[in-house]
């Protein structure tokens, strides 16, 4: 990502076009894929206590991709709070699913971009469909505002257990509850 997000600008400049999420739900699949494919957020501000994003063509591979997140468009962004984990916002190149927002910013995706690496270089006897498995069952709470976060938790416990891996690739301590998986306020 580009710059950093503020929490707030005066103004946003009205020559450049715009969508609000209710104009882009009203869009039919053929025209949200045609706009958001290919595409990535370049940075998020606050207007007004609203989230803005704006979006480039893609210019690297995403960190995660939509197929190994079971079809789930995902973008990894940097949020100016560190407790949100990340929250769904509207539908980009999915017919069902919106796009989810995962914050770089907070230890538990730092992790998880880290456990991805080792898993897809099979380290430390460590398999890609583990982190299939620990995407899944996140994606879960995040998309659905902590829903099922005690099977998440219960899951990563179990990362606990796993003998002989460097400190870095073992699940930080957390303290996560619903607040984790939403935009705060902004006033």
């Amino acid at each position: 990502m580009k710059g950093a997000i503020e929490k707030s600008r005066s103004s946003i400049a009205l020559d450049l076009p715009y969508l609000t999420s209710r104009q882009i739900e009203l869009l039919s699949y053929n025209h949200r894929n045609t706009i958001f494919q290919n595409r990535e957020i370049t940075d998020l501000f606050f207007q007004d206590g609203r989230l803005m994003l704006t979006w480039t063509n893609r210019h690297s591979p995403p960190t995660i991709t939509a197929k190994e997140a079971g079809d789930v468009p995902i973008e990894i962004v940097s949020l100016p709070f560190q407790s949100v984990v990340g929250f769904p916002i509207h539908k980009t190149i999915d017919v069902l699913s919106p796009c989810t927002l995962l914050n770089i910013e907070h230890n538990l995706i730092q992790w998880l971009v880290r456990i991805k690496d080792s898993c897809f270089r099979h380290e430390f006897c460590l398999a890609e469909e583990q982190f299939f498995i620990l995407l899944r069952l996140l994606l879960t709470p995040v998309r659905y505002r902590g829903y099922e976060l005690e099977k998440f938790l219960t899951y990563l416990d179990g990362w606990r257990d796993i003998k002989e891996l460097p400190d870095d690739l073992y699940p930080p301590e957390l303290a996560l509850d619903d607040n984790c998986f939403r935009l705060p306020e902004i006033e």
